[in-house]
């Protein structure tokens, strides 16, 4: 509509314009101007009649192939009912009807605090009730003890190593009485309903609220990329300085022995040792481990004297370039490469496993499961319980929240967390 309202352009204007150009031979040229006019069809039969036929197929087909099976399905779970299950199948569905269809609105939902508890609230009530009752008190203190000795025993490492005899020595546990309820959720939604379409609130659960708060907002992943990010951007400035004979000293020495035991471990894996050299002896010079209990053990990589006495000379073998693009060296030559012994590949991931290893201690710094929130009226339950065991003695720091209404404690929000633990008798191990 707008274009019958624009000025049309002066063709006699521009003719002159163009006669005005001199030429470069010596016969002037001849320029001809000439009014060209596009329409377009806006309407095509063709595509409306085509439309209309693929509406036309996809109907019947949805009604023939999926609504009939749905309703035949339908018809024989009513026919195989009692009556009295018709009757309370009717009685939903009209409860259904009555109540309003409603859309949620993405990144809505708030969290909202409610307001501190009442003299005359049940749950504080509650609270007095539980606060005079000393034995009550205990009993809740001793079952979630008995809680942190069962779960070390059914633990597959600890019981492994110091079996399933252990027993509560002592425990430091005291109870919580929370000035206000947990918080919730709420969310906007569409409403249709009888008066028509509104915008409404309604509330939200809260666990399914804050696992999709973990999701839309992953910080343990983002500050773990741009660790990954940053320590592969240094790795390779490094090496561009070296290339350029600038010599860099490295700032994280446990970055190097992580590097140094990589390379190592990738050498026995294609059955090629090689000796490293100084620069790489330094940080292996006394490799050490940190058990379970705390203390450091020698590291088991270590050579037996049989290996290092008597022992004949290596035979010469020859064996393909492991840098190269083929399978790995002692490889099964029956066995098909998989992609990772592409030559590419293999580059790629000794070149990002210093990274690689930023990225995955970062994430395991920063991840934090989606946590749970206890129902309205429990009582927090926090301290130390001490367990002991033939042979050491462990300390596991719990958290947790006792229902009075349950008379039991809500699962969802228990938390445990194992101090270093403390050996009986210690021999030394040299």
């Amino acid at each position: 509509m707008l274009g019958l309202f624009r000025s049309r352009p002066n063709i006699m204007a521009l003719g002159s314009r163009i006669s005005k150009i001199k030429t470069t031979g010596s016969e002037p040229q001849t320029i001809r101007l000439q009014r060209v006019k596009i329409r377009r069809r806006w309407f095509k039969p063709w595509h409306f009649i085509g439309g209309a036929m693929a509406y036309y197929v996809a109907y019947n087909v949805y009604t023939h192939l999926v609504s009939g099976h749905i309703g035949k399905l339908l018809e024989k779970q009513i026919a195989s009912m009692s009556p009295q299950e018709r009757k309370q199948l009717k009685k939903d569905m009209e409860e259904d009807d009555s109540d309003p269809f409603t859309i949620p609105l993405p990144l809505t939902t708030k969290l909202v605090q409610p307001s501190p508890y009442k003299g005359t609230d049940p749950e504080w009530q509650m609270f007095i009730k539980v606060a005079k009752d000393k034995d009550l008190m205990e009993n809740i203190k001793k079952s979630l003890a008995d809680m942190a000795r069962t779960t070390l025993e059914n633990h597959p490492q600890i019981k492994q190593r110091f079996g399933r005899n252990m027993t509560v020595r002592r425990h430091w546990l005291e109870l919580h009485f929370p000035y206000r309820p947990p918080p919730t959720f709420e969310r906007q939604v569409i409403e249709f309903g009888d008066d028509g379409i509104v915008l409404a609130t309604e509330p939200v659960d809260s666990n399914v609220a804050l696992k999709i708060k973990n999701v839309l907002w992953p910080t343990a992943l983002t500050l773990s990329t741009w660790a990954f990010t940053t320590e592969l951007f240094k790795q390779n400035l490094q090496a561009t300085a070296r290339y350029f004979g600038y010599e860099t000293q490295s700032r994280d020495p446990s970055a190097d022995m992580q590097a140094t035991l990589d390379k190592i471990r990738r050498q026995l894996a294609k059955g090629q040792p090689k000796a490293p050299d100084a620069k790489e002896q330094s940080p292996l010079a006394s490799p050490k481990t940190q058990s379970v209990d705390g203390s450091e053990t020698a590291s088991s990589t270590t050579m037996s004297p049989s290996s290092t006495a008597g022992s004949s000379p290596p035979t010469a073998t020859t064996s393909p370039d492991p840098s190269g693009p083929g399978p790995k060296a002692g490889a099964d030559p029956d066995k098909k490469a998989s992609a990772k012994d592409f030559y590419g590949i293999r580059q790629m991931s000794d070149h990002t496993s210093g990274p690689w290893q930023t990225f995955k201690r970062k994430f395991g710094q920063t991840w934090k499961p989606a946590g749970n929130l206890p129902p309205r009226g429990s009582i927090g339950v926090s301290g130390l319980v001490e367990v002991a065991c033939p042979t050491a003695t462990m300390t596991v720091e719990i958290w947790a929240f006792w229902d009075p209404q349950a008379k039991k404690f809500d699962p969802k929000t228990i938390q445990m967390r194992l101090k270093p633990i403390r050996m009986k008798h210690q021999a030394p191990l040299r």
